[in-house]
């Protein structure tokens, strides 16, 4: 006959082990949760303080991450910009800007480096310039459509008093040739400094259309970033500027635009403003405190010590 063995815990106290394993299991699960969600809002910060996210960008960031996290969407994260734009497939980086390291010592051009974050040029090892290219023609179309140029109504009336730029010479002879369909730039540039330590500067490079209205002419909507220039020191204008000459010299020829019809429409830089230091970055002359500073003759000038 079978001998029997009864367990020495009751019915209950099974009962008692199994929902006090249960219960630790949970509160693993809601520590190891707790525990993620810090990790998860630590990094929210160090990506607000590092990349110089407004709150209200980081309020869209936080906005957006809610809908993937809700909908539960299987994607695949792109793992930087280039990335991005080559999975959409709709249009190339390249259409937006081009960008070019140009080594001021060696005066060579480069289309792509090895190390983009030390930026050095692989001749010589000093600090490259960065030369970005913007699309004019996109921005160009954007802002001729919103403001809807095509109404804009020419007048060849020569007046007494210069009110604004198109009552100039200039102007009136581009006008007596082209009669019309066709819209002038003012195009502008000056650098900025990081921080007074910092010899990082910054030379954007402005298009603005002369035919819009003066209290719209130089709303943010309304300028056209020709293209950016990134250095240390002062920068060398002529690889940058070279690049934004042939897009100037297509758009003499103009571009159609399809309202009510196909109609074509041409554009001319007619002038440029700068400081001095600009007008000698943009020019490559010499400062205009230095000899042989003016752009007018040929006189070396002459230093004097000033005195108190």
């Amino acid at each position: 006959m079978e001998e029997t063995f009864e367990s020495p815990l009751s019915e209950s106290s099974i009962d008692f082990i199994q929902n006090h394993d249960l219960n630790e299991k949970e509160s693993d699960h809601e520590s190891d949760l707790e525990q993620n969600n810090k990790i998860f809002y630590s990094a929210l910060l160090i990506l607000f303080y590092s990349s110089g996210l407004s709150q209200n960008s980081f309020k869209i960031v936080c906005d957006f991450l809610k809908i993937i996290n809700e909908t539960k969407l299987s994607v695949q994260v792109p793992s930087n910009l280039d990335q991005t734009f080559s999975k959409l497939n709709l249009y190339s980086k390249s259409d937006l800007f081009t960008k070019e390291w140009l080594c001021n010592k060696c005066q060579k051009v480069f289309d792509n480096i090895e190390n983009k974050l030390r930026n050095l040029c692989p001749d010589c090892g000093l600090k490259l310039q960065i030369d970005y290219k913007l699309c004019i023609e996109s921005q160009l179309r954007t802002i001729f459509i919103a403001n809807k140029l095509e109404t804009f109504v020419y007048s060849n009336q020569t007046n007494e008093f210069i009110r604004d730029i198109n009552d100039g010479m200039i102007y009136q002879d581009i006008l007596e040739k082209e009669k019309s369909n066709f819209f002038t730039f003012l195009l502008n540039t000056d650098g900025i400094s990081l921080s007074e330590k910092s010899r990082l500067s910054i030379w954007p490079i402005f298009l603005t259309i002369n035919e819009l209205p003066i209290e719209k002419r130089f709303c943010l909507q309304n300028v056209i970033v020709a293209g950016l220039s990134v250095s240390f020191g002062k920068p060398n204008m002529d690889n940058l500027l070279g690049l934004i000459k042939n897009d100037l010299l297509k758009l003499e020829y103009g571009f159609s635009i399809n309202i009510d019809g196909y109609q074509n429409y041409k554009f001319f830089l007619m002038a440029a403003v700068f400081d001095k230091p600009a007008r000698a970055a943009v020019l490559n002359v010499i400062n205009s405190y230095g000899y042989f500073g003016c752009i007018k003759c040929y006189q070396k000038g002459q230093r004097l010590m000033l005195t108190k």
